[in-house]
């Protein structure tokens, strides 16, 4: 199970409530729940309200908690692409990749 900032505010909330619960209240599916909550996609501005009405907290809040969530996952998919092109043998610099330079 991966935790991350919007998880910990979900499960904070009066009655932890689950995922599904969560996505029944804001009208989507669970898996659109988790997929906030890890930062790999973002909910309409409605219903980011709605999440932060169901877990009480203010949007702001979870606007910000979205970030960084979605911060986090972005710099995990950098550093794995890093590493795959180490393995491939490309050369990999700060910017772009020496391969890409042109």
């Amino acid at each position: 199970m991966e935790i991350s900032p919007l998880s910990i505010l979900r499960l904070a909330a009066p009655g932890a409530p689950k995922l599904r619960e969560i996505a029944a209240q804001i009208g989507c599916s669970h898996n659109a729940v988790h997929l906030f909550e890890v930062g790999r996609t973002s909910l309409s501005s409605a219903r980011l309200k709605a999440y932060a009405k169901a877990v009480g907290a203010r949007a702001s809040d979870v606007r910000r908690r979205f970030l960084l969530a979605s911060l986090s996952y972005h710099e995990s998919k950098v550093r794995e692409l890093r590493a795959e092109l180490k393995a491939r043998g490309v050369s990999v610099g700060r910017g772009r990749t020496a391969a890409l330079s042109g």
